[in-house]
């Protein structure tokens, strides 16, 4: 990565809730970006082992291990390789919607999160 790269983000208000915003340029083309997104032996690398069933409806399993944090959830949106959204939820717990979008961009991807 490029260490001039610019880091956009930002925190809003909502009527019943805040939303978090961030831009991340990645020098990777988008089909890369994907499957560190969508491909368990990629997922594992960067976050925690997970498995998405890729499709609306699909179900998303992360399991943080140690710290007892288990996501199981479904896959709200699904546009490959540009869209997936799921909630950062599990059980009776608030719905926290968590939505990728991959833009192509000179140089790469655009990552918003």
């Amino acid at each position: 990565m490029n260490n001039d790269i610019i880091v956009s983000g930002r925190i809003r208000r909502l009527a019943d809730a805040w939303e978090g915003r961030l831009e991340r340029w990645i020098e990777h083309d988008r089909e890369a970006v994907w499957r560190m997104l969508t491909e368990r032996q990629q997922f594992v690398q960067w976050l925690a082992p997970g498995s998405f069933e890729l499709r609306c409806g699909g179900r998303v399993h992360i399991d943080f291990g140690d710290s007892g944090v288990v996501i199981d959830s479904t896959v709200l949106a699904f546009d490959p390789p540009q869209l997936l959204a799921y909630s950062w939820s599990s059980g009776d717990e608030p719905e926290r919607p968590l939505r990728w979008e991959l833009g192509t961009v000179d140089g790469g991807t655009v990552l918003t999160l």
